[in-house]
């Protein structure tokens, strides 16, 4: 009795152990493969473009703003998703708070598009500058300006 006992304990075990060893291969595989899939690359750098220029045939604006757009690094992945590292700046003395109608990605193809990461305005002191990464989600043409109310008067 013992020992039946015993070797179903090792069975169990053994069937145990393979299994974490499976579920852990599973999970490094996958894990590196996505990784590497969703990574951003900095996309070649784009000449300034006068936003105003651009083709816009549904009038598509920023909402009013005293934000603006002092310089932008796009980027994409492999799968097409696009983001931007952008130097944003408040115009104004006072308090802002940034929200995403407050500013439009423009692609090659002349499509606006708010960011897509805002989950709560951010605030900006008075002259405030800062740095930020936004993301656009997946799209076929590259990120090729990015505009605040400030960038089109």
């Amino acid at each position: 009795m013992k020992r039946r006992f015993h070797n179903s304990i090792q069975r169990f075990l053994r069937r145990y152990l393979l299994l974490v060893i499976i579920i852990t291969s599973h999970t490094t595989v996958f894990g590196d493969v996505q990784a590497e899939t969703f990574a951003y690359q900095y996309d070649e750098r784009i000449p300034n473009l006068d936003a105003t220029k651009i083709f816009n045939p549904y009038e598509i604006y920023p909402k009013v703003s005293d934000f603006e757009v002092l310089s932008i690094i796009p980027m994409s992945n492999e799968i097409g998703q696009r983001a931007a590292i952008v130097e944003l700046a408040n115009k104004s003395a006072g308090t802002r708070f940034l929200v995403e109608s407050h500013l439009l990605g423009i692609f090659a193809d002349g499509t606006r598009q708010t960011p897509l990461n805002f989950k709560k305005s951010l605030k900006f002191a008075g002259n405030e500058i800062l740095i930020i990464t936004l993301e656009f989600g997946q799209y076929p043409f590259p990120l090729v300006a990015l505009v605040g109310h400030e960038n089109i008067k």
